[in-house]
């Protein structure tokens, strides 16, 4: 290979140039194939068992477009028929096919409301039961959040990102209280969750994706009525979430 290309790192670049716009097509092809599927099967799924299935296997198909592995660490930790409050730092946007592909039971998201007025993506998240949050009016955000807590109180499981958007720098920013306020109305287990190594395959701001190894590593759930106010709750979560990610690096 040497004689027929002396440039190694040029041949290397080529490849990757080559290896980028295709992923975006099988991306896309992929995203529109389980969409419409879930949308699709949301007409007679009324427990959405089968729309999330359809979730996941969109979120191993873009993993396996993109090359990158998934190892999960601790879902033992999750009991059969509980409903949790899972909470996890975002890096990255492979952090939604993360979660999707790989925690062992179906869940919804809190999502800001902007983007369920995102064509195709808006009407499936509308569609399939996920919960907007209006950021701007404090009054709708309180009114969203206590729906959500009783459909959390009556059996359903719920994933928050915290931080509220993607960490520019891979730190594990300051959480917002709404998602800890959101389990403090249920009664449900707060399940802290870190996402190792997303923000480094594929940066905010980026579309090229590199393929590697993602870690999800699940932290004990916290009772939410060990805590009088939900900043005390905020804080106790990102502790854990931070707990989580040091791990890895003493281990390394």
């Amino acid at each position: 290979m040497d004689r027929a290309c002396p440039n190694r790192k040029l041949y290397y670049n080529g490849i990757a140039s080559l290896r980028y716009p295709l992923q975006c097509v099988l991306t896309a092809a992929a995203t529109v194939f389980w969409g419409t599927l879930a949308l699709s099967i949301s007409l007679i799924d009324r427990r959405g068992k089968w729309v999330h299935a359809c979730a996941s296997n969109w979120g191993a198909s873009i993993f396996r477009i993109c090359n990158v592995r998934v190892d999960v660490e601790g879902a033992e930790k999750f009991e059969p028929d509980t409903s949790y409050v899972v909470m996890a730092n975002h890096h990255s946007l492979f952090d939604i096919p993360t979660v999707l592909s790989s925690l062992p039971f179906p869940f919804r998201m809190l999502a800001k409301a902007s983007l369920f007025r995102v064509p195709f993506m808006g009407w499936y998240m509308s569609r399939v039961g996920y919960i907007p949050v209006e950021r701007e009016d404090p009054r709708k955000a309180r009114e969203s959040l206590s729906n959500a807590a009783k459909r959390v109180a009556s059996g359903l499981s719920v994933l928050v990102f915290p931080e509220g958007t993607r960490s520019p720098d891979n730190e594990v920013k300051r959480f917002k209280r709404g998602g800890v306020s959101l389990a403090h109305a249920a009664g449900v287990p707060v399940v802290p969750v870190a996402i190792i190594n997303s923000g480094r395959l594929l940066p905010r701001g980026s579309w090229h994706a590199d393929p590697g190894v993602i870690t999800l590593r699940i932290g004990d759930p916290i009772d939410p009525g060990q805590f009088e106010e939900a900043r005390a709750l905020a804080n106790a979560v990102r502790d854990a979430v931070m707990a989580l990610h040091r791990q890895r690096r003493e281990a390394a």
